[in-house]
């Protein structure tokens, strides 16, 4: 057999030159891949009773999906969603107080 030498310029196509690849933009697409991201979901025009726009965890990777975060938040609540409870006045002052003590800006009687 004759031994053939190939000349380096028809190797040299072969590999891709290290200028040609982006490391950091491997590297954000990976971290990209399996990412949860907080958005807000609008709600659709002309549903009626709900708030016009609603915060989701996106979260990607294989089986990409959206999640609720309010059940995330409600361990840290500082005060109660809203009031509850029975009380009983005896009499119209203390009805008076009662309310006095209860009452909002929004309340009303």
């Amino acid at each position: 057999m004759n031994a053939k030498t190939t000349p380096a310029a028809e190797t040299s196509e072969l590999i891709a030159p290290a200028a040609g690849i982006d490391i950091k933009a491997i590297a954000q697409l990976g971290a990209d891949a399996s990412a949860i991201q907080l958005a807000t979901l609008a709600a659709p025009a002309g549903m009626v009773g709900v708030p016009a726009s609603i915060p989701v965890a996106l979260i990607n990777g294989r089986q990409p999906e959206a999640r609720a975060v309010a059940a995330l938040f409600e361990p840290f609540r500082q005060h109660p969603a809203r009031k509850a409870g029975q009380a009983t006045a005896q009499t119209f002052e203390s009805f008076c107080e009662l309310t006095n003590r209860h009452k909002t800006a929004n309340s009303v009687i």
